[in-house]
């Protein structure tokens, strides 16, 4: 018998409004899987794993699900469905692809690109495949890195912040996030990862603490690439941050909280996140 397992996490697809006009997470995975069409010989496992918008979503979400599908998936199970909002599936998409699946269209640079779009998603190598006629057709593979093994992995034990620069921006997020406890922090730079003197002296003064800061761009296509002194992107690389090449904000803050979690020292989390950059690096376990 072919046996899919349906895991739902809530989300848009779960949502009823209430009397109030107010849209919640409310329809179960088995509700969901009940009408779907399936081939002769073919059986539905739905469970719910938790019912919440993805917008809710915590890295204790994350660990949980990863768990889950990783059990599924030794259950002989054909394949695993999950059911997610829209709103951080980049981030959910990262982690799995890190630590368990592989995408039709690449985790490595996927983003939520339109709010409220059905095609909501794009991806700054753009798509490896396209579903056409109820069939699907994949043309390209992306190079994948093994990652860290979730037995390994525990999100619940470590903290990573994100950051913005913009015009007048200094180091006082920077530094509140770190003395929250932040263990790493991403720094949603401008342009192709640049910042300023003040966030570059920050940088090097929390890098030099221990702390592992990591360059994204606020642009939605292209990569981070340290040209610019004077607070540019190759003042930020000489202060210690690790350009984090096409990954955007979210999906970097994931993979430097999975590495962190996963190793003790600063330096071997600083190699495995520059091998995620450049996946044609060889592994650093």
């Amino acid at each position: 018998m072919l046996r899919v397992a349906v895991l739902a996490t809530g989300g848009t697809i779960a949502t009823r409004t209430d009397g109030s006009g107010t849209a919640v997470a409310r329809v179960s995975g088995r509700e969901l899987a009940y009408d779907l069409p399936l081939p002769p010989g073919g059986a539905v496992e739905a469970e719910d794993v938790f019912r919440v918008g993805s917008y809710a979503m915590t890295l204790e979400h994350l660990q949980k699900l990863a768990v889950r599908v990783g059990e599924r998936l030794r259950d002989d199970v054909a394949g695993v469905i999950i059911t997610h909002g829209t709103d951080t599936t980049e981030e959910t998409a990262m982690f799995l692809d890190l630590v368990l699946d592989g995408v039709v269209l690449p985790a490595r640079g996927a983003a939520k690109s339109q709010t409220l779009a059905s095609a909501a998603f794009s991806a700054a190598t753009g798509p490896l495949g396209w579903v056409r006629g109820g069939a699907l057709h994949v043309e390209a593979s992306p190079r994948r890195r093994p990652g860290p093994a979730l037995r390994s992995v525990d999100l619940n034990r470590v903290r990573v912040d994100i950051a913005a620069c913009y015009p007048g921006a200094d180091g006082t997020a920077l530094r509140a996030f770190a003395a929250a406890g932040a263990h790493g922090i991403v720094l949603q730079a401008t342009g192709a990862g640049n910042a300023n003197p003040a966030i570059c002296d920050t940088v090097a003064e929390l890098t030099g603490c221990g702390l592992v800061i990591v360059t994204c761009t606020r642009v939605p296509a292209g990569a981070v690439v340290p040209i610019y002194g004077n607070g540019g992107g190759a003042d930020l690389v000489r202060a210690g941050a690790i350009p984090a090449g096409m990954l955007r904000p979210p999906q970097a803050r994931i993979i430097l909280a999975a590495l962190l979690s996963a190793h003790d020292d600063v330096e071997a989390v600083r190699a495995a996140f520059t091998g995620y950059v450049n996946p044609s690096n060889p592994p650093c376990d």
